[in-house]
């Protein structure tokens, strides 16, 4: 029966960088909304004619790049969480798995040195 540690450490690995992406994954979302507030912001101050038209044009693309980018950006979420999820549960596994193997290496270390006692 093998020692698992190896494979363990990968996927704690893989969780941590799928963590980092999930993290700038919702960032990107953040920085969308920060967008939008500061669009509403500048929007609330008496802006001159010009600047109001050229807010419209900010507004519309933010708006535009939100609709595209959000529905994506959640679905790449879900995705990277379902991966999370999936090596947390192959990890789990290979730590019982690791855990049986080292159970039994010191059982037959154990019986082997009462044998030898013996």
């Amino acid at each position: 029966m093998p020692c698992y540690c190896r494979e363990i450490q990968m996927y704690r690995n893989d969780i941590v960088k799928l963590k980092r992406a999930y993290d700038l994954n919702m960032r990107m979302n953040d920085t969308n909304d920060f967008l939008e507030d500061e669009v509403r912001l500048i929007r609330c101050r008496e802006c001159a004619a010009y600047e109001a038209n050229n807010l419209d044009e900010i507004e519309t693309a933010v708006d535009v790049l939100d609709d595209e980018l959000r529905p994506k950006r959640n679905q790449l979420g879900s995705a990277i969480i379902s991966k999370m999820n999936e090596a947390q549960c192959k990890m789990l596994d290979y730590y019982a798995r690791d855990k049986r193997h080292h159970e039994k290496e010191e059982w037959l270390k154990s019986h082997s040195q009462s044998e030898e006692e013996a």
